[in-house]
């Protein structure tokens, strides 16, 4: 609850009740025993009980709230002036209502009825302009004493300085503002930068990628035009070469003179004779120590027959002896061929059944069964040419090819 002093109306209440109580108390209690005739002052008597100094405090009540309303007068002095009219106002209204009970006779009804009123104007607020310098009774407690006014040049130090500082402020907000964005704009720089120098970096590792790929595709391609040409050559060269082997073979497959077999022969026999009398030979050793012995000696056969002659049984001892000097696993076939005289499927037939028979005689002499092939050529590859009773000799043979 709001105490009666922390609010202007009490104190104007409280001069109410002061001058009611004044005046009310100016009847005496004495009086109820007299007669109404006793106690009934007359008009003249009763305007006696007014003090002579109230009248010129009224007047100059109302002369002060004048002078505030019209503005004679200053803020604080207009205030003081309004609260002492007011306050002499509620003094003068209690002492009038104490008046009117005491000569009614109603002593303690007023008073009722003036703490009711004193009761409701806690709660009222008068005019702002009243008061001009006054506060609200929530924050009258509250509220600093007013201070004192500041002089012209304070002011404007004041003034000036707050300028300054606002200026200051915004100087360095600006400045902040502009840090900030110069920061911002150097990130996005940056970022931008670095996305360029990224993109870059990836520009060129992309290049550098499809130029070593690109790089090796044409090395593998040059790799492979290389290996065709290669190929090609090796094949050209293989091609020659079979080519000279065939002619060679061809050359040595044709006729030859008397003559030219005799040579063969004897060379034949010459690079016998370098081989080693004793111990093993190898595949080209094994086929030049056998052309060797055929070359010194030919194989007889009776004649018209397949049955080797008893002069030919030494010379096949001979290349028996010579087959088992060879290396193990090879393959040795044994040819026999005939002249051009006669039947030609018949000399076939002789020249193979010739064939088996020194296949059937080594074989007695210690040569393995898969180690020799018995073939009949009959008069189709000649030694020499068969336009003499030499040449028919030489083409009636029995050869050695080791495989």
């Amino acid at each position: 609850m709001l105490s009666i002093l922390s609010h202007y109306w009490g104190w104007l209440v409280l001069f109410f009740i002061i001058g009611f109580l004044a005046a009310l108390m100016a009847f005496s209690d004495a009086e109820d025993e007299e007669t109404d005739a006793e106690v009934k002052l007359s008009d003249e008597a009763n305007r006696r009980r007014i003090p002579l100094w109230f009248f010129p405090l009224a007047v100059l009540a109302v002369l002060g709230v004048i002078a505030s309303l019209l503005g004679f007068v200053e803020n604080v002095t207009a205030a003081w002036l309004t609260t002492g009219a007011l306050a002499f106002f509620a003094f003068a209204g209690g002492a009038l209502s104490g008046a009117f009970g005491g000569m009614s006779g109603l002593r303690w009804g007023p008073l009722l009825v003036a703490g009711l009123v004193w009761a409701c104007s806690l709660f009222i607020t008068p005019p702002a302009a009243w008061f001009p310098s006054e506060k609200p009774a929530e924050a009258t407690a509250a509220a600093p004493a007013p201070a004192a006014k500041p002089d012209d040049a304070a002011v404007k130090a004041a003034a000036a300085k707050a300028e300054e500082e606002a200026k200051a402020a915004a100087v360095a907000a600006a400045a902040k503002a502009k840090a900030e964005a110069d920061a911002k704009a150097a990130a996005a720089a940056k970022a931008e930068a670095d996305a360029k120098a990224a993109a870059a970096a990836k520009a060129e590792a992309e290049a550098k990628a499809a130029a070593a790929a690109k790089a090796e595709e044409e090395a593998r391609a040059a790799a492979a035009a290389k290996a065709e040409e290669e190929a090609k050559a090796a094949a050209a060269a293989k091609a020659e070469e079979e080519a000279k082997a065939a002619a060679a073979a061809a050359a040595a497959a044709a006729p030859k003179s008397v003559k030219q077999v005799a040579e063969l022969k004897a060379a034949a026999i010459a690079a016998a004779k370098t081989l080693p009398a004793a111990g093993p030979l190898d595949l080209g050793q094994c086929q030049t120590a056998l052309s060797g012995i055929v070359a010194k000696e030919t194989i007889k056969f009776d004649a018209g027959s397949a049955k080797v002659s008893k002069a030919s049984e030494a010379l096949i001892a001979k290349i028996g002896a010579t087959l088992a000097r060879c290396p193990s696993g090879i393959s040795v076939e044994v040819s026999g061929h005939t002249d051009t005289t006669g039947d030609a499927a018949k000399n076939k037939a002789l020249s193979q059944t010739r064939a088996d028979a020194v296949v059937a005689l080594l074989k007695k002499k210690g040569a393995t069964a898969d180690q020799l092939t018995a073939v009949g050529y009959g008069s189709e590859k000649p030694l020499a040419v068969n336009d003499s009773d030499a040449g028919k000799a030489a083409n009636r043979r029995i050869d050695f090819a080791v495989k």
